[in-house]
């Protein structure tokens, strides 16, 4: 299973332990309409609120160290409803947020084409917008920021964020895992839980895109 990241395990010594939860915003109007949403941002459907009110349940009794969302509102709604379990101040993190799709934002899918990984890898900066590389280094300073805003506290993280960030956030780590995700199509779904581990300076991946609630709440243990 290349869910695990063999290449950034950890040794086995006591250090600072972290664990990074990183879930995606629920569905929205975006979503059903099959439209490019990066730094664009359209409401969450009533599924969606659905989605992220089932998460929030799983997670509740995690004990959080800390809350980040990207700035995007539907990431932030979704925090929102996480965080009516746990009263935590929630961290806006701008470097959390999707891809950006310069002027192609809001325009329907088609007009890129291709698979969903075509897409991801599609090169934007021809329309102003990012592609894979910077978007993977700009959610890389995120996580080294909110490693290192935990003053060495150990604990579990959540990370409100979306689809293609996620997968950077892997890409960032281990490209070989990004690799074989992109070749089987396996990507992010809405309201996933993505686990990233971290120790003695070294990010490890986890699991990866657990949608069922009872192996979520496991997650947060």
């Amino acid at each position: 299973n290349l869910g695990v990241s063999e290449g950034n395990k950890i040794p086995c010594r006591e250090t600072i332990m972290l664990t990074l939860l990183f879930v995606r915003h629920g569905e929205t109007m975006s979503n059903v309409w099959s439209y490019m949403q990066g730094w664009s941002d359209t409401p969450l459907t009533q599924r969606g609120i659905a989605q992220g009110k089932q998460v929030a349940e799983a997670l509740k009794n995690t004990d959080l160290l800390a809350m980040y969302t990207s700035t995007s509102e539907r990431a932030y709604d979704k925090a929102c409803l996480i965080n009516a379990y746990h009263g935590l101040d929630i961290h806006m993190c701008k470097d959390l947020k999707e891809m950006n799709f310069g002027t192609l934002e809001a325009q329907p899918e088609h007009i890129v084409g291709g698979s969903p990984a075509h897409r991801i890898n599609f090169d934007y900066r021809s329309f102003n917008g990012e592609n894979i590389q910077v978007l993977t280094e700009r959610v890389r300073k995120a996580l080294d920021e909110i490693v290192k805003a935990q003053n060495n506290a150990n604990g579990t993280i959540l990370c409100v964020s979306h689809s293609i960030t996620i997968l950077a956030a892997i890409r960032s780590i281990d490209k070989t895992v990004y690799a074989y995700r992109m070749k089987q199509e396996k990507y992010i779904d809405n309201c996933s839980v993505t686990a990233i581990s971290y120790e003695d300076g070294r990010f490890m991946i986890g699991d990866i895109n657990v949608t069922d609630t009872e192996r979520i709440r496991r997650l947060g243990l």
